[in-house]
C-alpha cells in the first residue's frame, strides 16, 4: 500500500525552528549558570584575597614610613653626637700630647739639670731650672740647640748672680754671651733677671701645679743658678675646640691654674728629669 504525504513542508519546518531554539536557550542558561557559578567559586575569592593583600599592603607602607620617619629623626640627632665623640678623641689626643713632649725635652735635658716647673701652650715650652755651674747649663742649651726636631727656636732668661754678689763677674759673663751659632732660629736671649721663682710648699707637692703656683716665695737654694728656658715647637699643637666655643689653649696651656697632671702644666718639684743625650 503507498502512502503519500500531502502535509506541506511548512510544518516540518517550523517543529525544528522550534527545537533548535529550544536547544540554544538551554544552553544559554547553562552558560550564564556556569558563568555565575565561576564568578562565585573562584573570582570572588580571588578579589576578596587581593583586597586583602591591598590592605596588608597599605599597612606595611604605614609602618615603613614610621620607621623612616623614625630614622630621618635619629639621623638628625647623629651629627651633635658624632661632634662630642669627635671633640672627646680630640681631647684625649691633645692631652696625650702633653706627656710625648715632656719625654722628648726629658730625652734632651742635660743629667745635671734639675726643673722647677715645666709648663707648654702648645706653640712653645717654658722651663724654671737651675743648675751648679755655667758648664752644666751650657752643656744643657748645647742639648737643647741640637734639638732641631723639637725645637726652632731656644731662649734663655733669668740668670742672676751664682751664688752671691761677689761672684757678679759670672753672670756679666753669661750675659755678655752671644747667641749660639747653631742650626735654630733666634739664639740665645739674654733677659733681665725676674723676680725670685715660686718653690713649691711640702703642701704644694701634692697638690698640682696650682698650689705651686700660689705657695710661698722661696729664695733659690744656695750654689744653684736659676734660669728659665723658652722653646718654640716644630710642630705647634692647640687645643681642641667644641662647636663655636672659644680654644682653651690658653687656659689648659698656662700650667698655673691647672690641677696637677692637666694638660699644659707638669708637676713641680727639685728632682732632675731623665738624663740628656750625650
Amino acid at each position: 500500500m503507498i502512502k503519500i504525504n500531502l502535509l506541506p513542508k511548512t510544518i516540518n519546518e517550523k517543529r525544528i525552528v522550534r527545537n533548535t531554539a529550544i536547544l540554544f536557550g538551554v544552553l544559554l542558561i547553562a552558560i550564564v549558570v556556569a558563568g555565575v557559578w565561576y564568578t562565585q567559586q573562584t573570582l570572588v575569592p580571588q578579589v576578596q584575597a587581593e583586597q586583602d593583600i591591598a590592605q596588608k599592603t597599605e599597612a606595611l607602607k604605614a609602618e615603613v614610613e614610621g620607621i623612616e620617619k623614625q630614622r630621618d629623626d635619629w639621623k638628625g640627632k647623629l651629627p651633635p653626637i658624632k661632634q662630642k665623640l669627635d671633640f672627646i678623641k680630640n681631647v684625649l689626643e691633645y692631652n696625650g700630647k702633653f706627656p710625648a713632649l715632656y719625654e722628648e725635652v726629658a730625652k734632651w735635658t742635660y743629667e745635671k739639670v734639675s726643673y722647677d716647673s715645666m709648663v707648654s701652650d702648645g706653640s712653645s715650652v717654658a722651663m724654671h731650672a737651675k743648675v751648679k755651674s755655667l758648664d752644666d747649663l751650657g752643656r744643657y742649651l748645647l742639648n737643647m740647640y741640637q734639638a732641631t726636631d723639637l725645637f726652632t727656636e731656644v731662649t734663655i732668661s733669668g740668670v742672676p748672680g751664682y751664688r752671691a754678689a761677689a761672684n757678679d763677674s759670672s753672670g756679666a759673663a753669661m750675659a755678655a754671651a752671644q747667641p749660639f751659632p747653631g742650626a735654630m732660629q733666634g739664639g740665645v736671649g739674654l733677659a733681665s733677671p725676674p723676680p725670685p721663682m715660686a718653690m713649691p710648699s711640702p703642701e704644694a707637692s701634692m697638690a698640682g701645679i696650682g698650689a705651686i703656683s700660689s705657695s710661698v716665695q722661696q729664695n733659690p737654694g744656695s750654689g744653684y743658678i736659676q734660669f728659665t728656658v723658652t722653646c718654640k715647637l716644630k710642630n705647634p699643637f692647640t687645643a681642641p675646640a667644641f662647636a663655636a666655643a672659644a680654644p682653651a689653649g690658653g687656659a689648659a696651656g698656662a700650667g698655673g691654674a691647672a690641677p696637677g697632671g692637666a694638660p699644659g702644666g707638669a708637676p713641680g718639684g727639685t728632682a732632675p728629669m731623665a738624663p740628656g743625650a750625650p
